[in-house]
C-alpha cells in the first residue's frame, strides 16, 4: 500500500458551455504505508517475514497521465476521471518489478 503525491499539469479544452474536456500528465512521489504478499491460497505475510532476502523501496516515482470529461449543471458539475500511472522505479531492490495502476473516479462536484 502506498500513499502517492502527484504534481500534474492540466489541458482544459471547452467543448460547449456545460462540457469540457481535459488531460493531464506529471509526476508522482509514493511512500510505502505496508507491505503484505500473499500465495494462491489467500495466505497473507508482511513482507519482511515472507521475502527476508527481498527489499522493499520505501519510495517509488511514477508518471500519472489521464483524460476525463465534465458535465456543468446550474450548482454542480460531474465528471468521470481515468488515470494511467506508470511506474518509474523498482518495488523491490535489484528486481525489475514496477508498481502501474488504474483509476477510475466519478465525482460530482457541488457549489457552496
Amino acid at each position: 500500500d502506498y500513499v502517492e503525491l502527484p504534481l500534474t499539469a492540466q489541458l482544459v479544452v471547452g467543448l460547449s458551455p456545460t462540457w469540457d474536456w481535459n488531460l493531464y500528465g506529471g509526476i508522482a512521489l509514493a511512500f510505502k504505508a505496508a507491505c503484505n504478499v500473499s500465495n494462491d491460497a489467500g495466505d497473507k505475510a508482511d513482507c519482511d517475514e515472507a521475502a527476508p532476502s527481498w527489499t522493499f523501496n520505501s519510495t517509488e516515482w511514477s508518471v500519472p497521465f489521464g483524460t476525463s470529461f465534465s458535465y456543468a449543471f446550474t450548482r454542480s458539475a460531474l465528471t468521470a476521471d481515468f488515470r494511467y500511472s506508470y511506474g518509474l522505479s523498482n518495488a523491490i531492490d535489484n528486481l525489475r518489478l514496477k508498481n502501474r495502476s488504474w483509476q477510475f473516479i466519478l465525482r460530482w462536484g457541488f457549489g457552496v
